[in-house]
Formats: C-alpha cells, structure tokens, sequence
C-alpha cells in the first residue's frame, strides 16, 4: 500500500489497532522500506497463505522480514 492508502484506509489486517488512519507520523513510524523478501498474497487461504500465516490477511505483497520495532501508541 502506499503511505496516502494507509493515511485514507488505515491497515486493513490489523484492523487499525496501530492507529494510523489519518496519522502521517504514525504511518512513518510504523511503516519501513528495510525489509527481506516479500510473499504476495493472491488467494486467502490457499496452501501458501496457510504456510505464510497469512490466510485472514488481505491480498497484497507482504514482507517475510521486516527489520525495525513498532512504537508504542
């Protein structure tokens, strides 16, 4: 997604519980580019999804390892 889609829609698998919708610093925060490998996701529960973790998770490209912490609230 792009930051203007989480600052509109705010995360969609995480049901916003990081409160970036409308936040700009928040977005930046807990959002990076510093990632290893990515996993897109075509169809929820498919075996690869199953596999990944990801079968609840809205289709989308999904990093495997994203490097930094999440901020507290």
């Amino acid at each position: 997604m792009t930051k203007e889609q989480f600052l509109d829609l705010g995360c969609p698998n995480c049901r916003d519980s990081l409160g970036m919708q409308e936040n700009e610093a928040r977005v930046l925060a807990c959002t990076t580019a510093n990632f290893t490998g990515f996993f897109s996701l075509v169809r929820p529960g498919s075996f690869a999804s199953r596999f990944t973790g990801l079968e609840r998770s809205t289709p989308g490209c999904y990093a495997l390892t994203a490097h930094g912490r999440i901020p507290r609230a």
